[in-house]
């Protein structure tokens, strides 16, 4: 852990202090880390090509806390007038290989995907076109549809099983209002017909 943390240091210092680009740029793909023992928490830094560095804190549990694209040596740093460090526009971690995708937009409308490991050691990283996305998003459009209409589809054959079964009770009840009101009848007529033997 000490060797670790001193080369975190070492690279640190080495970006920072203005050693130069080429320099930094030898130096891509190097990776540092420290963890703090009190919290957790580790601080991972990696080298890029272009001479900055991707600094990523993770939790105990290799959740990623921050990600922060740090400048090359000489570079304008933000809030000194330099562009800022991207911000990505999602970040998700797959809880069973702990591979944690940090997405960017590429100004073009598509998007850079940034792959780390538990350690926030980077792992490789793609660019998906503004027209894969676009592809992307219409076979999900289609899915949802599809989806929706077998939902509809589905309600819509429960409606007529019901509307079947509600004809059915109201022909019964029909029925038997019909029987009743026969039986009634019946009565009626014998009653009166008693009545009207004893009334000559």
């Amino acid at each position: 852990m000490k060797k670790i943390f001193v080369l975190f240091v070492a690279f640190s210092f080495l970006v920072v202090s203005g050693v130069g680009p080429a320099l930094a740029a030898d130096l891509s793909g190097a990776s540092a880390s420290s963890t703090d023992p009190a919290t957790g928490v580790t601080t991972t830094s990696v080298g890029q090509a272009d001479g900055s560095r991707v600094v990523t804190k993770t939790d105990r549990d290799g959740n990623v806390i921050s990600q922060e694209r740090m400048p090359a040596a000489g570079a304008p740093r933000p809030g000194a007038g330099g562009p800022r460090a991207p911000i990505p526009t999602d970040v998700r971690t797959d809880p069973d290989s702990g591979i944690t995708t940090t997405v960017y937009d590429d100004g073009a409308g598509g998007e850079i995907r940034v792959y780390t490991d538990r350690n926030g050691n980077e792992i490789g990283r793609g660019r998906v076109s503004k027209r894969e996305l676009d592809r992307q998003q219409r076979a999900r459009d289609r899915a949802e549809a599809k989806k929706a209409k077998k939902k509809a589809e589905k309600e819509a054959r429960a409606a007529k099983r019901a509307k079947k079964k509600a004809e059915r009770e109201a022909r019964r009840r029909k029925a038997k209002e019909e029987k009743e009101a026969r039986k009634a009848a019946k009565r009626a007529a014998r009653m009166k017909k008693k009545m009207g033997k004893k009334c000559p």
